[in-house]
C-alpha cells in the first residue's frame, strides 16, 4: 500500500499573502489557494528564523527532555527498590497517584508559564523553578539514610519527596513544551516535526537509563540514582539559565485571557482535543490485557524486553522524523493501528489456547509492536505546533495533552466493565477460555472501532491550516471543552485518589473486588 504524500509547499502567486497547498497522490493532484499571513514569515507559522538543531539554544531546550525521561521513568521504579519487600499492591498505588497526579495540572501549568507575570522570561522561569524544587527533593532522598527510619516515616518522607519531585519535573515539561511549541512554529513547513521528534526521542531514551540503573543496583546504591536525578535537574536548570532564549509576547493577563478563550473557541482546537479523548478510550483499553492471568509472565524477562520494547519505540521516532513527516497522517494511523491490533489480538489467543511455545515468544511480539503504537500517537502531537496561538503555546499544548492523559482512567473503567461481564479465570476449563476469547475479542473491537473518529484528525499539517483559517469558532464548543475537560480531569484523579484509600481502594471502580 502506497502512503499518500501530502505536502504543503510555498509557491510564488501574484498575492504576497496567499499560500498553495498541494496534496498529491499517484495519479492526481489538486491545489487549493488558501489566503494566510504566515507567507510574510517565509514557510513557518511565526515571525523568526527557523530554529538552528545544533545550536546552543536548540540544544539546551533538547537536554530538558532528556532529564523530563530521566526523572520521570525514574520516579515510578525507585520505591520498589527502597521498600522491597514491604511494597505492596496497596503501596504500589500510593506512589502511582503521586506520580500522575502532577501530570493531571498540566493546562494549568502551562496556563502559568504562558502569563505568570515574571517579566520576559516567563518560561525559563517556569522551567528553572520546576527544576529546582525537583533537584531538593531528590538531593533530600540521596542524602538521607533510608535504613534508619521506621516503615511508617520512611513512607511518608518518600511520599512527600516523590510528590514533590514529581510535581517539579511536571511544571519544567509544561513550560518547555511551550518553549518547544514556540520554537517549532519557525521551522519551514516541510521540516515542521524534526524538533518534536527529536524532543520525544530523547525523552524516550531517558527513561532508559534508571531501568538499567534499577537492574544493576542494589538497595544500598539506590541513593546513587536519586543524586543522579538532583544532578541532572541542576543540569537542565542551569542550561536553561545560559543557552535557552526565548521571546515572549507583551501582553497583559487579561488580553492573554481573552487570546486563549479565543484560541479555545476555534474549530480546530476542540476538534482535535475531541479526537484526542475518543480515539484514545478506545484504544488505551487493550493496553489492561498485559496483565491478564492467561500470559504468566515473570518478571526479569518482561523487564529486560520492556527495554527492548522502548528501543524499538525509539527507532520508530528516529523514521517518523527522517521519512515520515509529510506522510498522510489518518492512513499512517490506520496501518499501524491494523499492524498493532492484529499482531497483538493473535498473540494474546494463542496464548490462551497454548499455541505459544513459550512466553519469550510474546514478549517479543510485544516489543516489536511498540513500533506501531508509537506512529499511532505521534501525529496529534504534531498537531498541536499548527493549533497553538502565539503567546498561549503552553496552555494549549497542556490541554492536548491532557485530553489523551485523561482517556485512560475511562479506558481502564471500560476495561473493568467487560471483565466483570467476562471473568478471564485461569482454569483450562472451557468455559473460562471462551469467556477470555469473547474478552479478547470486544477489547480489540473496541480499538479497531477507534478508526472511526479518525475523521476528527486532519490529514496533514496543509489540512490544519486551512481546518484553522475556515473551520469557524464555537463558543458553546470552547465551553464544551473546557467543562469536559474539566470532569474528566476530576474523574482522573477520582480515579487515582481511590486505590490509595483503605476504605476507597475495594470498589469495583478502583479496581477492587467489591466491598462487604
Amino acid at each position: 500500500m502506497a502512503f499518500k504524500t501530502a505536502w504543503t509547499l510555498p509557491t510564488p502567486t501574484s498575492s504576497s499573502h496567499a499560500w498553495i497547498f498541494l496534496e498529491s497522490s499517484p495519479g492526481s493532484r489538486s491545489e487549493s489557494r488558501v489566503s494566510s499571513h504566515a507567507s510574510d514569515f517565509g514557510s513557518g507559522l511565526r515571525a523568526g528564523p527557523a530554529p538552528e538543531l545544533q545550536s546552543p539554544s536548540t540544544r539546551g531546550l533538547l537536554l530538558q527532555y532528556a532529564c523530563i525521561g530521566l526523572v520521570t521513568g525514574a520516579l515510578p521504579l525507585l520505591p520498589t527498590a527502597i521498600f522491597q519487600d514491604d511494597y505492596d499492591a496497596h503501596l504500589a498505588s500510593v506512589y502511582l497517584a503521586v506520580c500522575t497526579l502532577p501530570l493531571l495540572a498540566t493546562p494549568l501549568l502551562g496556563l502559568l508559564a504562558d502569563c505568570l507575570p515574571l517579566g520576559r522570561r516567563r518560561r525559563r522561569v517556569c522551567i528553572v523553578l520546576g527544576w529546582a524544587l525537583c533537584a531538593v527533593s531528590c538531593l533530600a532522598m540521596a542524602i538521607t539514610p533510608l535504613r534508619t527510619r521506621n516503615a511508617t516515616s520512611l513512607h511518608v518522607f518518600c511520599l512527600l519527596m516523590t510528590a514533590c519531585a514529581s510535581f517539579g519535573c511536571a511544571a519544567a515539561a509544561a513550560a518547555s513544551e511551550a518553549l518547544l511549541v514556540t520554537y517549532a512554529q519557525t521551522e519551514r513547513i516541510w521540516e515542521r516535526g524534526q524538533l518534536q521528534t527529536r524532543a520525544l526521542v530523547l525523552r524516550t531514551t531517558g527513561t532508559l537509563v534508571p531501568q538499567v540503573l534499577l537492574g544493576a543496583m542494589a538497595l544500598e546504591r539506590v541513593s546513587v540514582i536519586y543524586a543522579l536525578l538532583a544532578v541532572a535537574s541542576v543540569g537542565a536548570a542551569s542550561a536553561t539559565i545560559l543557552f535557552v532564549t526565548e521571546s515572549v509576547p507583551d501582553m497583559s493577563t487579561r488580553h492573554y485571557l481573552h487570546l486563549l478563550w479565543a484560541t479555545l473557541q476555534q474549530r480546530v482546537v476542540w476538534q482535535l482535543c475531541a479526537f484526542q479523548v475518543l480515539f484514545s478510550v478506545g484504544f488505551y483499553v487493550s493496553s489492561f490485557l498485559g496483565s491478564a492471568p492467561w500470559l504468566a509472565l515473570e518478571a526479569r524477562p518482561v523487564v529486560w524486553f520492556n527495554l527492548g520494547g522502548t528501543s524499538i519505540a525509539i527507532l520508530a521516532l528516529v523514521a517518523m522524523g527522517l521519512g515520515g513527516l509529510g506522510l498522510d497522517w489518518r492512513q499512517l494511523i490506520v496501518v499501524n493501528t491494523a499492524l498493532y491490533t492484529v499482531g497483538s489480538a493473535t498473540v494474546h489467543l494463542c496464548s490462551l489456547y497454548g499455541a505459544l511455545p513459550d512466553e519469550y515468544t510474546y514478549l517479543v511480539v510485544t516489543m516489536v509492536l511498540q513500533a506501531p503504537l508509537v506512529v499511532v500517537l505521534l501525529p496529534a502531537n504534531y498537531c498541536i505546533v499548527e493549533v497553538a496561538s502565539v503567546g498561549a503555546e503552553g496552555a494549549v499544548a497542556g490541554l492536548v495533552s491532557a485530553c489523551a492523559l485523561v482517556a485512560r482512567p475511562v479506558a481502564a473503567l471500560v476495561y473493568r466493565a467487560l471483565q466483570a461481564a467476562w471473568p478471564a479465570a485461569t482454569s483450562k476449563t472451557n468455559g473460562s477460555k471462551l469467556e477470555a476469547t469473547r474478552l479478547v475479542f470486544v477489547v480489540y473491537f473496541l480499538q479497531a472501532m477507534s478508526l472511526l473518529w479518525l475523521h476528527l484528525l486532519p490529514r496533514q499539517k496543509a489540512h490544519v491550516v486551512q481546518l484553522k483559517l475556515h473551520g469557524g469558532s464555537s463558543a458553546t464548543g470552547g465551553g464544551l471543552l473546557l467543562l469536559g475537560v474539566g470532569l474528566m480531569v476530576a474523574f482522573s484523579a477520582t480515579m487515582s485518589i481511590l486505590p490509595t484509600l483503605s476504605t476507597t481502594s475495594c470498589l469495583w471502580i478502583a479496581g477492587g473486588s467489591g466491598c462487604n
